[in-house]
């Protein structure tokens, strides 16, 4: 079946140069003679792969979309785009049944239908590590650790996921400083007070905010970054950060994979530490590194919690190795959406640069 130019809808057209195309230009790579097939390669080669074969094939037809099937056709493309940034694991998945996928668009739609969202970035704090004479858990220094934040490196793909989360409804990105890194007492050996880690959280969230300041995100995006305890207080949630880590580490006691949970722990640590020429014995670093992925479980936990109290959506942008992603997953239960919209290559880029 052939298409029919002149039954393009105008609405699509208008569209098209919304978004920075020359719709005369396009139209004029079509002829008549082109099948529908051929034609929605035609607009896709020259849109860089904007709209879904679904939103062409309807313009093609004349069809006029309503707000709702804007909205949903604004939620397809954002969906093929984090695909097309990574094929496997775009979206974490719990298990072999596939949900997250389907969350996940759930909770696009909600959001598209207005609901308060918060799609939270992590940016961890540095650490300065010394050795243990004893082969212990090695004692450390907090830093902002700015010089190698992951949210900078990682700015131009948080704007483009910030330009499709635009498309959809108006979107809250929280860049969040992870403040139980320096204030959970009972997790690493620290060599400052806890006054002056305090300070140095002030500082990351401060000094982030400065840098983000200077650039240019779509008008109805919010930026606010923030500190992991007082965004739960700011979201209605009771409890300490710290119970949910200690709850995390508890369940990862119970957990029937606990064996391979604490192997891959100790074995991350191992190889962490040597990074810095430290050396540690794997049986004296073992409770601690549990208790540090509890951690995660505990964070994964409370965002679950926000969720579930019906008033805001909560989906993780995560830039990450995914081991950290995973145990906050376990944590929500499954019940949490986090997208990673960058490459395993991209990834050891990243922390390659930040070892150097």
């Amino acid at each position: 079946m052939k298409i029919n130019i002149e039954q393009i809808a105008p609405t699509f057209l208008s569209q098209l140069e919304q978004d920075g195309f020359s719709a005369q230009t396009i139209i004029a790579r079509l002829n008549d003679r082109d099948s529908y097939k051929e034609a929605v390669k035609k607009i896709r080669q020259q849109t860089g792969l904007r709209y879904s074969k679904e939103i062409i094939k309807r313009a093609l037809n004349g069809q006029t979309e309503t707000e709702e099937d804007l909205a949903n056709d604004d939620i397809a493309d954002a969906i093929n785009w984090f695909k097309s940034q990574r094929r496997r694991r775009w979206v974490l998945e719990q298990d072999e049944k596939l949900q997250s996928e389907k969350f996940l668009i759930d909770d696009l739609d909600q959001f598209s239908k207005g609901k308060p969202t918060d799609f939270i970035v992590w940016n961890c704090l540095g650490f300065e590590w010394q050795q243990e004479p004893q082969g212990g858990y090695p004692p450390c220094r907090i830093t902002d650790n700015l010089e190698s934040s992951i949210v900078l490196y990682f700015l131009p793909r948080l704007k483009q996921v910030a330009e499709k989360l635009s498309a959809i409804g108006n979107p809250t990105i929280i860049p969040m400083i992870p403040s139980s890194e320096a204030t959970y007492e009972s997790m690493w050996n620290y060599l400052q007070s806890r006054a002056e880690r305090e300070q140095v959280v002030n500082n990351a969230v401060s000094e982030l905010s400065k840098k983000l300041q200077g650039t240019e995100f779509p008008g109805n995006v919010t930026i606010k970054t923030m500190r992991w305890d007082e965004y739960l207080k700011s979201r209605g949630v009771a409890k300490e950060p710290e119970e949910y880590s200690k709850e995390g580490e508890q369940r990862i006691w119970e957990s029937n994979d606990v064996n391979r949970i604490t192997q891959e722990a100790v074995d991350n640590g191992v190889e962490y530490f040597g990074r810095f020429g430290i050396e540690v014995n794997p049986e004296k670093i073992a409770p601690k590194r549990i208790r540090y992925y509890g951690m995660y479980w505990g964070e994964g936990a409370a965002m679950s919690d926000i969720k579930k109290s019906g008033n805001r959506g909560v989906v993780v942008i995560n830039f990450e190795e995914l081991r950290v992603s995973k145990m906050a997953l376990r944590g929500a239960k499954g019940n949490l959406s986090i997208l990673t919209p960058v490459s395993d290559k991209e990834m050891a880029e990243y922390y390659k640069s930040e070892n150097d």
